[in-house]
């Protein structure tokens, strides 16, 4: 019996973005921190968990995945797909654990920073869409362009 595509994303989204997690854990090598300083209108209050730096490195990694499949002409669609949910899963994983670590509100906004400080950014500061300022990235997003 042939599976259908549809399956075989779903399988993907439920084996490949643990075990990319699992394997930065052990290893105890993540990528490198966003390369943005603290601002001085910006709040430090802690730095990621060596479990929050896997999900933050399994989240870049299906990125750049994905943005190489996008670059390439014979890109499989549902493949590039499956890559951008995981993109999208893991940057909701990094950003719900950062929420529930400091109990944080609704409305308090996170950025990530140089050494992978956690900031509270100013209310004022709407941000850029990348991780390095607000945490929220394009579905794709270009490594080259941004940290995300």
């Amino acid at each position: 019996m042939v599976r259908k595509w549809e399956e075989l994303v779903d399988d993907l989204l439920e084996e490949e973005p643990l075990a990319t997690i699992v394997r930065y854990l052990m290893r105890g090598e993540f990528v490198p921190s966003p390369t943005e300083s603290v601002k001085p209108d910006e709040k430090f209050i802690g730095v990621l968990t060596n479990a929050e730096k896997a999900i933050y490195s399994a989240r870049h990694k299906f990125a750049e995945l994905a943005n190489q499949m996008a670059r390439q002409d014979t890109t499989d669609g549902y493949l590039l797909i499956a890559y951008g949910k995981m993109y999208n899963a893991l940057d909701e994983l990094l950003w719900i654990a950062i929420r529930n670590r400091f109990l944080a509100k609704r409305a308090v906004k996170f950025g990530l920073r140089e050494g992978y400080k956690i900031v509270v950014l100013s209310p004022l500061d709407r941000g850029e869409s990348h991780i390095s300022n607000t945490g929220l990235c394009p579905i794709v997003p270009d490594p080259e362009e941004s940290e995300c």
